[in-house]
């Protein structure tokens, strides 16, 4: 393949903050890095202290607002931020799988090139409603303080929440500006997370849609015939690549979007509860704009997660319908051996736990409608 599909992925990880080491000596690189690290725990302990000084009542249509997202981000972050190690031995694992399977790669060329798609096509909305929600906003606010014209009418409750300066328009300025740079720290956050999970989960299914190709097109050629021995050897060597490859992909993502899928039902919640109550039409756009990104983030993710199971389901029906029964006993001991691996679900889960499939998003969606029941019943 002319194509690097781990482009792409690497380039994600670097800009979601994933990817780095003080040992490569890119100092600019770094120094981002811990900015990038400061901003986002900064503003949500101090929008979790404004919140404890004025009371989670009065909070609710201004400093609130940010707390579900600010956490979301921060937990995500951090539930990758802290798997490096294992991010660099996924990446290595996907490199060696991928040099291998040339021509069957050529098939499946499309499927890399639609992740790749995804990934660009998020990276530039992301952008343009940043652009349109928070930096443009700003701007206009600062431009209209400079000039000393009335204030400007379209702003976003700001997550710092005037704690350091006198109320005025100074500090309106001041804090949007601080808003705009979370808002900015949040979103290379948010794209790394959720599109190089996306993206990881997507090449998975590529392989076991590889190996499904291999079973029909190659092993089925000659699996009763003198080259049979062969043929199982290749299927446990492919089995036991993507099990390695499996786990290895777990270890990196598997915690990671069960605590998206835990805190998201909350946030839809929460988004859906300030879309009926908030009085400014400017924070119902921007909080409708939110809960369809973070629902299609829960969607796509659940959704790659239930094609992965489905593809090793169908693996094992491929597998079970080759023609064992015209081998000779032995043989058949072994295909045994191979079908009873190939039976076990293949799942994006964390130690048996927090699986990501459509049965997941079912459940979080479930639970947004209570949690938002609820919050309308207070």
């Amino acid at each position: 393949m002319k194509m690097d599909p781990l482009n792409e992925l690497r380039f994600t990880f670097k800009v979601g903050g994933f990817w780095y080491y003080f040992s490569e000596r890119n100092v600019f690189q770094v120094i981002l890095q811990i900015l990038h690290q400061a901003v986002l725990n900064f503003a949500l302990f101090l929008n979790i202290y404004c919140i404890c000084r004025d009371g989670l009542k009065q909070s609710m249509g201004s400093t609130m607002i940010y707390l579900p997202p600010a956490i979301v981000v921060n937990v995500c972050h951090y539930a990758l931020y802290f798997r490096q190690t294992e991010i660099k031995e996924l990446l290595d694992t996907l490199e060696s799988v991928m040099s291998k399977n040339k021509e069957e790669r050529e098939i499946f060329k499309n499927d890399y090139l639609f992740a790749v798609k995804i990934a660009k096509i998020s990276r530039y909305t992301l952008f343009l409603i940043w652009i349109m929600f928070f930096t443009t906003p700003q701007i206009m606010e600062l431009i209209f303080y400079l000039v000393g014209l009335n204030e400007f009418p379209v702003y976003v409750p700001s997550i710092i929440n005037y704690i350091f300066m006198e109320k005025g328009r100074l500090q309106t300025c001041v804090c949007g500006l601080f808003g705009t740079l979370w808002t900015a720290c949040a979103m290379f956050s948010h794209y790394g997370f959720t599109i190089s999970n996306i993206t990881l989960l997507i090449y998975y299914h590529i392989e076991l849609k590889i190996f499904k190709h291999k079973i029909d097109y190659q092993y089925a050629k000659f699996f009763v015939s003198h080259r049979m021995y062969y043929v199982f050897k290749d299927i446990i060597s492919v089995q036991q690549e993507l099990l390695r490859t499996l786990q290895v992909l777990k270890n990196v993502v598997a915690l990671a979007l069960g605590f998206q899928n835990a805190i998201i039902a909350l946030c839809i919640c929460y988004f859906l509860y300030t879309i009926t109550v908030s009085e400014s039409s400017f924070v119902k756009l921007l909080f409708s704009y939110a809960f369809m990104l973070y629902l299609a983030d829960a969607s796509i993710s659940c959704y790659a997660g239930e094609l992965i199971e489905s593809e090793s389901h169908e693996i094992f029906q491929t597998l079970y319908g080759l023609p064992w029964y015209e081998i000779d006993a032995n043989n058949r001991r072994m295909f045994k051996l191979i079908l009873l691996q190939a039976k076990k679900t293949m799942k994006i889960e964390y130690k048996g736990t927090a699986a990501t499939n459509l049965e997941s998003l079912l459940q979080i969606m479930q639970a947004s409608y209570s949690y938002f029941m609820l919050l309308k019943s207070i």
